[in-house]
């Protein structure tokens, strides 16, 4: 797994963004470093955490049926 609290992930997640890039990643902390989507484990499970605010800011839609079935944070 990568560093996200290296100020080269930030800002590869800046400019992933700004790009229009999804980004994922497989931790919460992920989606606090500026990540959009997060497949993280709960229960034997795999739950989706979606940062929308970063959705809308790279100009990304995601189906509503997946934001239902998930956890938005908006940050």
């Amino acid at each position: 797994t990568a560093d996200f609290k290296s100020p080269a992930a930030h800002d590869f997640l800046y400019r992933a963004t700004k790009a229009g890039v999804l980004t994922m990643g497989d931790t919460e902390a992920f989606i606090s470093m500026g990540g959009m989507v997060a497949l993280v484990r709960e229960n034997s499970r795999i739950h989706p955490l979606i940062n929308t605010q970063k959705l809308e800011d790279g100009r990304i839609a995601l189906s509503p049926r997946i934001l239902k079935l998930s956890t938005t944070i908006n940050k």
